[in-house]
């Protein structure tokens, strides 16, 4: 921490802060000295996150498979309907 009433004693002395001193008081002066940082994702975790979205975008294979076993289940049921009314 940083003494403000101190700092303000010694600024007015004549006293210059360093660089590093006067970037604190600045940062204690702003109402939120130590903001909180943005969690930030992992490499997996964005590879992840991405299949996922890219996942929702695209439902068009589940749809695909169940047009194909409809069409392969068309057949079937036609060739049975040939063999009994042939026999």
């Amino acid at each position: 921490m940083i003494d403000v009433v101190a700092y303000d004693a010694w600024v007015k002395k004549g006293a210059q802060p360093t660089e590093t001193v006067a970037a604190l008081y600045k940062r204690f002066t702003s109402g939120n000295p130590f903001p909180e940082k943005k969690a930030q994702l992992s490499k997996k975790a964005k590879a992840k996150l991405a299949a996922e979205q890219t996942a929702k975008e695209t439902p068009a294979p589940a749809s695909a498979e169940a047009e194909v076993t409809e069409a392969v289940a068309a057949p079937v049921e036609e060739t049975v309907a040939a063999e009994a009314t042939q026999e």
